[in-house]
């Protein structure tokens, strides 16, 4: 049986899944009409964290793209860039820096403005934890936009040219959550 949580994302499925579609293809216009900007903030960050790496002589074997669940309660919407050596989480220094991702999250509040009303017409007395519970849900569910940021990012990546001077003899970029199970995306 489920429980009303459950009950509530069952019946927003959906609209989660349209509400996905539209937002994707809103937020790569949004990008390519933004695309110097992107560029240069997001290697803004790729130079920060190569000048740490530089600073202790390193060379880099692991570059880490991961979504975090702490932005989504803070709703500051970040995602995690780490390098890593072969030691990769064992490595005693920290290169991370974290990057806001442009309009990932543009739509989340008028998407749940629609969300409510429809949980509204379907459930009595609904309370405004379990709205911040749907809105959280929604959030990691809308995560998987990160994705299409990293395949539209990636043309700028295999460009860097300061990643040459720093990458071991290869250089793989993966995806995945902090300590978890990661993909690789691709290597240069």
């Amino acid at each position: 049986m489920f429980n009303r949580k459950e009950e509530m994302l069952e019946l927003l499925k959906l609209d989660f899944e349209e509400m996905l579609k539209k937002n994707s293809v809103e937020m790569l216009e949004k990008m390519e009409q933004n695309k110097d900007k992107i560029k240069v903030d997001f290697l803004s960050i790729i130079n920060k964290l190569n000048a740490k790496v530089l600073n202790h002589n390193k060379k880099i074997k692991y570059f880490l793209i991961s979504p975090l669940q702490s932005s989504i309660i803070t709703e500051s919407f970040e995602i995690q860039l780490a390098m890593y050596t072969k030691e990769f989480y064992l490595q005693k220094e920290e290169y991370i820096e974290y990057f806001k991702i442009p309009f990932l999250f543009d739509n989340i509040n008028n998407d749940m403005i629609c969300f409510e009303k429809k949980l509204k017409s379907n459930f009595t007395r609904l309370e405004k934890f379990e709205i911040k519970e749907i809105k959280q849900e929604y959030m990691k569910y809308h995560q998987s936009l990160i994705i299409l940021f990293v395949i539209y990012i990636i043309k700028y990546i295999i460009d860097i040219e300061s990643l040459q001077n720093i990458k071991d003899d290869k250089l793989t970029f993966i995806y995945g959550m902090y300590m978890d199970s990661t993909i690789e995306l691709f290597s240069i």
